[in-house]
């Protein structure tokens, strides 16, 4: 007794493990087939075996038809299915290249006839499934399409709602956000293998889901009449459905260059160039990316221990973008150089004169003063420059930062945010790194 009762709570325990690891697959990033088998004289057959097998993975999902002759198979995940029919006293019939795609509802009403099960009736070209059973707008794009799109748009690497927006009518994107049947654009949402995207601070920010183009197996833009389960988003949805391991071995890898020395210079700049030939300020501006993906996957084999094939697949995925830009209109800053740390401001000073002071004395462009010589003459204020525009010490009042970590040198003083000396200048430089793992 001791020995089944342990036998008994062992049991029970691997049941419930076995219900705690059983997903729950919603529509969402699903597709379905439904319909109605009849027979020659359109008579409903009843108990008719549904068999609809994915043709990547080998996985086969059954369905039955009820006393009407219906039956629905729910739950299917997206990708090329071969529909089996069977039942007694009528020939098999076969259904190839039912391409589904998610959300999908597709309807499949057949004629079957009369025969031996031994028979067999398959079609493999049809006219394409009508989308009937609900009137949710939405259009799908394969990965078969993104392979051969345009290497980029908008310079953020192989971006997803890039492709969309050019892709999919009534769609427009942009650096943040996207907007779907012009609607504004913080309201179309995000579905990635059926789970909402609602992480990001502004809703359809397309960043904070950043996923690989190597990891979409498809992508459908709800555009209108949305179902219940997209229902939240006023604006549609981008439904992401991920890649997965088959009964085949299979990877692929790509890497891509953009560099301004491979790419010309814009008409424009050619021209001011051509009028003055050593102006680098209408040089090819520098335009640098990189974008590198890989990913690999199959079935979960283990030789003489595990054979995962029709049942257990993985699949793995890693890319990762770089952009380094400088073009018009960058940031401009000007920066003390190490001397100026010193009080040494000689480089500000140009002999451009600009004036005179109340004693007559001429300014020049970029001359600094000694404000404790300050003082008024007559109904105006002069002070003496430094001489060589060299401050031998700091003036009182200046600002000594304190350092924010160890082993930091403060500069001494914190001077104007703008000079005169143009040579001063940089402009900052967008370096941007978006890895992925999925």
């Amino acid at each position: 007794m001791r020995f089944i009762s342990g036998s008994l709570r062992l049991s029970a325990v691997l049941v419930i493990a076995s219900l705690v690891g059983t997903p729950a697959f919603g529509q969402v990033g699903r597709a379905a087939i439904t319909g109605i088998i009849t027979d020659g004289t359109v008579a409903v057959i009843p108990g008719v075996a549904v068999k609809a097998t994915h043709m990547a993975t080998g996985v086969v999902y059954e369905g039955t038809t009820n006393e009407v002759g219906s039956y629905n198979i729910s739950a299917l995940p997206v990708g090329v299915y071969s529909v089996a029919f069977t039942a007694s006293g009528f020939k098999t019939l076969v259904r190839d290249g039912i391409n589904l795609s998610a959300g999908q509802i597709a309807r499949l009403d057949l004629t079957m006839e009369v025969g031996q099960l031994v028979e067999q009736i398959t079609v493999t070209a049809e006219a394409p499934l009508l989308q009937t059973e609900t009137t949710q707008g939405a259009e799908s794009v394969s990965s078969q399409v993104f392979a051969t799109l345009p290497l980029a748009f908008g310079g953020r690497g192989r971006n997803m709602a890039d492709f969309a927006a050019r892709l999919v009518p009534g769609v427009r994107s942009s650096d943040y956000t996207m907007s779907i049947q012009g609607t504004p654009g913080a309201s179309a949402g995000i579905v990635i293998d059926g789970m909402t995207n609602l992480a990001g601070f502004l809703p359809g920010d397309f960043a904070e889901a950043s996923i690989s183009s190597e990891a979409v197996q498809e992508l459908t833009v709800v555009t209108g009449t949305a179902s219940a389960e997209h229902g939240r988003q006023s604006g549609g949805s981008l439904v992401f459905t991920l890649k997965s391991g088959t009964n085949q071995i299979h990877g692929s890898a790509f890497y891509t260059l953009r560099n301004e020395f491979l790419h010309a210079n814009d008409w424009n700049n050619n021209l001011n160039l051509a009028a003055n030939p050593n102006n680098t300020a209408f040089r090819r501006s520098m335009d640098r990316q990189k974008n590198y993906a890989g990913s690999f996957g199959g079935p979960v084999y283990i030789p003489k221990v595990y054979d995962g094939r029709n049942r257990t697949f993985f699949y793995f995925t890693a890319e990762r973008f770089f952009t380094r830009t400088l073009g018009p209109g960058s940031l401009t800053r000007s920066v003390p150089q190490p001397e100026m740390w010193d009080g040494d401001l000689s480089r500000l000073l140009l002999p451009t004169k600009v004036g005179t002071d109340a004693l007559g004395r001429d300014v020049f462009e970029g001359m600094i003063y000694d404000p404790s010589t300050l003082r008024k003459v007559g109904n105006r204020y002069v002070a003496d420059p430094f001489y060589g525009n060299i401050n031998p010490l700091p003036p009182p009042g200046c600002h000594f930062p304190t350092p924010v970590s160890a082993g930091w040198v403060p500069i001494p003083c914190f001077l104007s945010s703008s000079f005169p000396a143009a040579a001063f200048q940089f402009s900052a430089i967008r370096s941007a790194t978006a890895p992925t793992i999925r």
